[in-house]
């Protein structure tokens, strides 16, 4: 995740956040993306990357997906919103689902998830309630991309991207020029995760998603090889 990848690479002073904000670009397999390191009071450094403009797709029935993640199909949809295609970097089927104990299940059939994700030509399923564990979030997720390695990720920029652009496309947020929505990932998974999005929109429109959040640092290592080896293979 770009966000690991810079705070990492700040630690490490490759590069320096300041309290203006770092400029630089990364590129990645959706194009290149603004990156800005600005320098917290926490004394951490604050990631902001601008992810790819949302694109929203069709509807996806809440039958399909209840079957796939074996819930009862009346968990699915806020306020008459149901599940649909959306992406903010790579295709994925936004979930909404009302009832936060409905997300704590273990969802451990890869098999029928990754089943649905090849039928439907998607990356993963990212489900997203209103109800969180913080009083102060506005957003609870949860990301399953069984084809891409982990079956669950502890937090995804693309995936909490394309659900805050859901959230306020559909008008389940207050709206304004620049809606700002707290994300909760990674509690499932005893690792809970915190970001900030900034939804821009033009009237009706939303045309753009920046993501900021701080990482940790919790281990540090280093490689070392054998010069004259390496030399001589070469």
């Amino acid at each position: 995740m770009a966000i690991a990848a810079f705070a990492s690479m700040a630690d490490r002073g490759f590069y320096h956040a300041t309290a203006g904000g770092t400029r630089l670009t990364v590129e990645t397999g959706a194009g290149l993306l603004p990156v800005t390191l600005t320098a917290a009071p926490s004394g951490r450094t604050a990631v902001t990357v601008g992810l790819p403009s949302p694109r929203f797709g069709e509807p996806i029935t809440a039958t399909e997906v209840a079957t796939a993640l074996d819930i009862p199909v009346a968990a699915v949809g806020i306020d008459g919103h149901g599940p649909a295609r959306v992406s903010c970097g790579f295709d994925q089927i936004v979930v909404p689902i009302g009832d936060r104990d409905v997300m704590r299940g273990s969802f451990r059939d890869a098999v029928a998830i990754g089943a649905l994700t090849d039928q439907r030509g998607v990356g993963g399923i990212t489900l997203v309630c209103t109800e969180t564990v913080a009083p102060e979030a506005d957003m609870h997720c949860r990301f399953f991309h069984p084809r891409v390695g982990a079956d669950e990720d502890v937090a995804s920029g693309t995936s909490l991207g394309a659900a805050a652009a859901w959230l306020v496309g559909s008008g389940l947020v207050p709206t304004c020029d620049v809606t700002k929505i707290i994300s909760e990932q990674g509690h499932s998974l005893g690792r809970p995760t915190r970001a900030e999005l900034a939804v821009r929109c033009s009237g009706d429109m939303v045309t753009g998603v920046e993501l900021t959040a701080c990482g940790v640092v919790v281990m540090r290592g280093s490689f070392h090889f054998n010069r004259q080896a390496v030399e001589a293979r070469g």
